[in-house]
């Protein structure tokens, strides 16, 4: 949440409203401002603050004038009480809402990879559609650490499941010449130069993948030869690429 809040926007997102002021009948006055900051906090942020600090020093000053409150009170309070542990418990109750489960963390990763990630792979777009999915089932946003598991899980499984349905229509041609591309023991990898191996070491060989991406290094002659035995290994792959395209026309 931003720290800085012009007095119009504090207006409007911080004032109590008459329903809502009924939530503080009966309370002492830390009670009567611990509750009314957590209510505005979650309408605003959709999930509680974990601390204090979490709240605009400008949100507390003004709620506090409103409410006719000693802001002082408010350091006075535990938020790791059982009495707030309550208050929370009120204010779902209140605004019809239910704490996130790992159910409902399992459901909405389904959902971002079926969903959403076919259409657009960046995190903000994946945190904002999870954001709206929640908020519109009523489920109490989970932290944001939390948050971002959830979404990172959902875009490790799409690209798996993504990888695994093209690998499942390759032809078998084509599997093996990839295949190829990711062993490690090709005999070509043996006669490389003196550079490439102060480069990668005595005790790793590379696939002739890795070879491929390899940047060239220095100019010289021995990057020339590398690099055209790159160009020649990928003429191969678009050589075979084309005549399977022959063999399907």
């Amino acid at each position: 949440m931003k720290r800085n809040w012009q007095p119009e926007e504090l207006i409007e997102h911080w004032t109590l409203l008459p329903r809502e002021l009924e939530l503080l009948n009966n309370k002492t006055s830390t009670n009567r401002l611990t509750i009314a900051l957590l209510l505005k906090y979650f309408q605003y942020e959709g999930r509680f603050p974990i601390s204090k600090s979490e709240i605009p020093q400008d949100a507390i000053i003004y709620v506090a004038q409103l409410l006719k409150v000693n802001q002082v009170r408010l350091e006075q309070s535990d938020w790791q009480s059982r009495t707030v542990r309550n208050h929370r418990a009120m204010i779902r109750e209140f605004l019809g809402v239910t704490e996130a489960t790992v159910e409902d963390g399992d459901a909405l990763t389904q959902w971002l990879e079926t969903q959403v990630l076919a259409y657009d792979l960046k995190f903000e777009s994946l945190k904002d559609a999870a954001t709206r999915r929640l908020r519109n089932l009523k489920i109490e946003l989970p932290t944001p650490e939390r948050l971002e598991r959830i979404i990172r899980a959902a875009i490790r499984a799409f690209e798996q499941n993504f990888c695994q349905q093209i690998a499942e229509q390759l032809p078998t041609a084509v599997c093996q010449k990839l295949d190829q591309l990711l062993q490690t023991n090709s005999s070509e990898l043996e006669s490389e130069s003196t550079e490439n191996e102060e480069i990668k070491g005595n005790n790793n060989i590379y696939s002739p993948l890795a070879v491929l991406k390899r940047d060239p290094g220095r100019l010289g002659l021995d990057s020339l030869i590398s690099e055209a035995e790159k160009l020649n290994q990928l003429r191969q792959h678009c050589e075979m690429r084309s005549l399977r395209l022959l063999m399907l026309l």
